[in-house]
């Protein structure tokens, strides 16, 4: 999947406008951590109403958490999505 596609999915899963200076972000979050592993941290993230910037913190700590150990699974969603609803 490509950059597009993360912004695609975020936008349409999400509800997310996502400007120029996010499209940097998630560029450099997929540069970071791969694109494979941010589609699947994205796919992970149910939608919430929050901003924009807690909600790539939330796919970032994600990451962190997949290529740490592995497949995220339902006690590590429930964990790493703790506190971001509002």
């Amino acid at each position: 999947m490509a950059i597009k596609d993360i912004v695609k999915s975020i936008n349409k899963e999400h509800g997310y406008k996502i400007t120029s200076d996010y499209w940097g972000r998630i560029g450099a979050i997929c540069k970071r951590y791969g694109e494979k592993t941010v589609e699947e941290a994205v796919m992970s993230s149910s939608p919430k109403n929050i901003p924009l910037n807690s909600m790539l913190n939330i796919i970032e700590k994600k990451c962190q958490y997949i290529l740490e150990h592995g497949e995220i699974d339902d006690l590590a969603i429930s964990f790493l999505n703790l506190g971001d609803e509002q």
